[in-house]
């Protein structure tokens, strides 16, 4: 599978070919990162966002939350989700012919803390320790197709089963094989038999010839 990153406007920023691992860097994701508003994005840059109660700092020190989409695709062409909503999604078409996963990054700025606490004594006493940085996580959408060699011949086996394809096969070796068949062989093969219960009788009769 062909693993292709692209940048917030669609443009294929790099390819990493089946069977090699995927390693991005932070500067790469925050280079492909699509970021609400037109400000420019990076670890020193400052910013403002009032509803974060952020004025004038980084993402150094705020901390950044960080969304991989990874939309899996048999079809050539990608969804690419800029936005936290699936709703809105860019497609790009990929000249390649297999499966693909499209990687897309989103980039939200806020005050992101992970608090630890540790117990101090026996008195109920907690010491919190909050730290600030880059939280990462991972989407996974999409879906692909291929075709399955084993479901075919089961399938297969199963329809040439249901339509008695290895008594036909039996009947006509034994018919055109095993040389010229005694009148009462041939009489109980080819005349039909009314009567359900002496049909099914003389089946067995038939098979014991």
């Amino acid at each position: 599978m062909l693993t292709v990153l692209f940048s917030s406007t669609g443009q294929e920023l790099k390819r990493f070919p089946q069977g090699e691992g995927v390693a991005i860097s932070v500067e790469d994701l925050l280079g492909a990162a699509y970021v609400s508003g037109d400000e420019a994005l990076g670890l020193d840059v400052p910013y403002t966002r009032a509803d974060a109660e952020v004025t004038g700092l980084t993402p150094r020190v705020t901390g950044l939350a960080i969304t991989i989409d990874v939309w899996a695709t048999s079809g050539g062409e990608c969804e690419l989700h800029h936005t936290l909503q699936t709703e809105k999604t860019l497609k790009v078409s990929v000249d390649h012919a297999g499966p693909l996963a499209c990687i897309s990054v989103h980039a939200d700025r806020y005050w992101v803390t992970q608090s630890v606490e540790q117990p101090l004594g026996t008195d109920g006493t907690l010491r919190v320790e909050d730290s600030r940085g880059i939280h990462v996580s991972f989407r996974k959408s999409g879906s692909f197709y291929f075709l399955e060699e084993q479901a075919l011949l089961r399938s297969l086996s199963a329809l040439l089963l249901w339509i008695q394809f290895p008594v036909l096969i039996t009947y006509w070796f034994c018919i055109l094989f095993l040389g010229t068949l005694s009148s009462i062989y041939m009489a109980v093969v080819h005349q039909a038999c009314r009567d359900p219960a002496l049909s099914f009788a003389f089946g067995g009769v038939e098979a014991s010839m």
